[in-house]
C-alpha cells in the first residue's frame, strides 16, 4: 500500500510547528488585558483566531488522508488488525485507531474478533462474506 506522502508530512510539521505560536499569542493576549492594552488585545486575538481556523483546516485533511488510507488498505486486504493497518499504510496506531473509530462510528467499517485484538472489515466487504 501507499506510504503517507511527503507533502502530508510537511503539512503535518507545520501544523506541529504552529501550536508554540498559538500558545504564546493567547500569553501575549491575556498580558495585554491584564495591562489594558485593548489594541493589543484584539489584533493577538485575530492573530490566535486565524491559526486555530488554520490548524482545524490541517487537521480535517489529515484526518479525511487517514480514513481513506485505512478504507483502502481494508478494501484490498478484506480485513485486518489495527497494527496490520498501521504496517501496511505507513501510519502511526494511534492515528490508525482514531480513524478506525471515525469510520466505525459512520457505519463504514466494522470490527469483529476479540476485544483486546478487534479484526476489522469494511461493511461492503462484511456483508459479500456473509
Amino acid at each position: 500500500m501507499a506510504k503517507i506522502s511527503e507533502d502530508r508530512l510537511l503539512l503535518r510539521a507545520a501544523a506541529v510547528a504552529t501550536f508554540p505560536a498559538t500558545a504564546l499569542g493567547n500569553a501575549d493576549a491575556i498580558y495585554a488585558v491584564l495591562t489594558h492594552q485593548n489594541a493589543r488585545v484584539a489584533v493577538d486575538f485575530i492573530l490566535v483566531t486565524v491559526a486555530v481556523c488554520c490548524l482545524r483546516s490541517v487537521s480535517l485533511v489529515l484526518d479525511t488522508d487517514a480514513d481513506r488510507a485505512v478504507l483502502r488498505q481494508l478494501a484490498h486486504t478484506g480485513e485486518n488488525d489495527l497494527d496490520g493497518i498501521a504496517s501496511d499504510t505507513g501510519l502511526r496506531p494511534a492515528t490508525v485507531k482514531l480513524a478506525l473509530a471515525r469510520l466505525c462510528s459512520a457505519g463504514e467499517v466494522i470490527d469483529s474478533g476479540t476485544p483486546d485484538r478487534p479484526i476489522y472489515r469494511t461493511v461492503g466487504w462484511a456483508r459479500a462474506a456473509e
